[in-house]
């Protein structure tokens, strides 16, 4: 990945005042430790049951303020492919979920 092209976008965002997590894949040897780096990063319920189904859950009850919410995925490609792909594809889905009430969450891979 460009990593000065993502600099350039996530300054451009946080100027116009979107608020931006980077999250760090780099560490991610696990679905236990995947699951727990993003329910962290992201803030989500204790009762977070650290699976697919609850992950879809939990970004579509984000609460997304100021303009909007950009998370960028550092170094995703660590990743059992497979496993990549869904996650990936649920923070997708949710985001146009969440574009259809006027809320921007914004990805980047």
């Amino acid at each position: 990945m460009n990593t000065d092209f993502l600099k350039e976008d996530i300054q451009w965002f946080i100027k116009e005042n979107f608020k931006v997590i980077k999250i760090d894949c780099s560490g991610w040897t696990n679905k236990s430790v995947i699951h727990k780096d993003i329910s962290g990063q992201l803030d989500f319920p204790d009762h977070y049951g650290m699976n697919l189904e609850a992950l879809n859950d939990c970004i579509w009850q984000l609460e997304i303020e100021e303009a909007g919410l950009v998370i960028a995925f550092v170094s995703v490609e660590v990743v059992e492919k497979e496993y990549a792909y869904q996650l990936l594809d649920i923070f997708a889905v949710n985001s146009r979920q969440h574009a259809l009430f006027g809320d921007k969450l914004v990805l980047f891979k």
